[in-house]
């Protein structure tokens, strides 16, 4: 990756992130507006503190789910617990049309920091490859040093974004990486970097991440 690329990559996934919060950033300020206009109005007072308590908890639910998936890690041997990175997906996930089932064994209670990011942005992304519908399972199988990681995503009818599948399957994806596909760059970089293999299977009604 040359200083070009580099810089672009990194515009655009600055942008994409940017983009998912200004959803629920724009509704906090709608609702800061609604509150002004409707204050002496019982309903418009109601509707206009519901919309800032949905707004603040997506936008809060959100920045945490980035930090973890994008941020930086200081101490990468220290480990986390699963609990905790599954509370974490499930709020991120609980507005979405998305289930999510958790298959780990009791044997699994942590994993180290690396591959909790690399699993955050997994799951992350069979959300978008399956257009936030359907049903997401996640399963840590043991082995030696780290756990190997699935994540299954299951549709009764499979509609899969074909163009991010494609760019994750593309050898030349840093090359032709636009805004909308930046994501499935970020996971192939991510897994090189932490030595891991990342592996895409495809069969009716599941495609699976494998890692």
């Amino acid at each position: 990756m040359d200083n070009r690329q580099f810089m672009r990559f990194s515009q655009l996934l600055v942008t994409t992130i940017c983009h998912d919060l200004a959803g629920p950033l724009g509704g906090i300020s709608n609702g800061v507006e609604f509150l002004q206009e409707t204050s002496e109005n019982p309903v418009g007072l109601s509707q206009s503190l519901d919309l800032l308590a949905l707004s603040s908890r997506e936008a809060s639910f959100k920045l945490q789910f980035f930090r973890i998936a994008y941020g930086i890690i200081y101490d990468e041997s220290q480990m986390v617990d699963i609990t905790e990175i599954q509370s974490l997906v499930d709020k991120f996930f609980m507005e979405k049309r998305i289930t999510l089932g958790w298959h780990i064994p009791g044997a699994i209670t942590h994993i180290d920091h690396p591959s909790r990011q690399l699993l955050v942005n997994m799951i992350l992304l069979m959300g978008k490859l399956l257009q936030e519908q359907g049903t997401i399972d996640v399963l840590l199988y043991p082995s030696e040093g780290k756990s190997r990681m699935e994540v299954r995503g299951r549709m009764p009818v499979m509609k899969v974004n074909e163009k991010l599948l494609a760019m994750l399957k593309n050898e030349n994806a840093m090359r032709d990486v636009a805004i909308d596909t930046v994501h499935p760059v970020f996971i192939r970089l991510l897994a090189h970097t932490h030595n891991r293999n990342l592996q895409v299977g495809i069969q009716p009604g599941v495609l699976t991440l494998h890692a």
